[in-house]
């Protein structure tokens, strides 16, 4: 019918075709001393290559397409010796949409400084400069909150004793979807708070914390 939205034309179309995982792996440059890697918890970087000198090139594949064009990108980097080096994110089946977090160990994520990041509005690309050395750096399209994170936070807040912790249902991968309920048990008026239903939706996950938190 008419009123089928997008989103139900993208389900029905993953529920018709297999999901095709990443490959889970750090790629190293052994004559450059670079490596790039996706294996850390909501890392995403489907391939990469060199293509210069200190120049380097991050393919992003959806799981399948089409898709909502949400391209979400992820990835740890680090070099032997410290020194600037370019990396060029590329799009399959999507473009480049998110403006560039960073962060260290021990540091809070940071948005990159606009002087680091170019974007091509013909091929919907964007080329990092990124300051890098032995000690990893991070870089994701958005400050990552990842399912540990609200695992975490979820069990938090059910120790206190007005709030309860319980799984609601499954994702597609048969990982847990909890929810939280506040007040009495026995109360017969709800509000319903539902957020982050995609990953980079970061900023109003921070304001859903912010409201459930006081």
């Amino acid at each position: 019918s008419g009123s089928r939205g997008l989103g139900d034309v993208y389900k029905r179309q993953s529920e018709s075709r297999p999901i095709e995982d990443q490959h889970w792996r750090t790629i190293g440059f052994l004559n450059a001393g670079v490596w790039i890697s996706n294996e850390f918890e909501g890392g995403r970087v489907s391939d990469a290559w060199r293509e210069g000198v200190d120049s380097f090139v991050v393919q992003l594949r959806p799981e399948n397409a089409p898709v909502n064009n949400s391209a979400w990108y992820a990835f740890k980097v680090w070099t032997d010796t410290p020194r600037p080096i370019q990396v060029r994110l590329t799009y399959e089946d999507g473009t480049h949409r998110y403006w560039p977090e960073s962060k260290r160990v021990g540091e809070s994520w940071a948005t990159m400084d606009s002087s680091d990041v170019r974007i091509d509005t013909v091929l919907h690309e964007a080329t990092l400069t990124l300051d890098v050395g032995p000690d990893t750096l991070w870089v994701a399209g958005q400050e990552m909150m990842t399912s540990g994170f609200f695992d975490s936070w979820t069990e938090m807040l059910a120790e206190r004793s007005f709030v309860s912790r319980s799984v609601a249902g499954t994702s597609g991968r048969g990982r847990p979807i909890y929810m939280l309920q506040f007040g009495e048990p026995g109360a017969t008026r709800h509000v319903a708070i539902i957020g982050r239903q995609h990953p980079p939706e970061a900023t109003g996950t921070m304001g859903l914390l912010g409201f459930v938190e006081a």
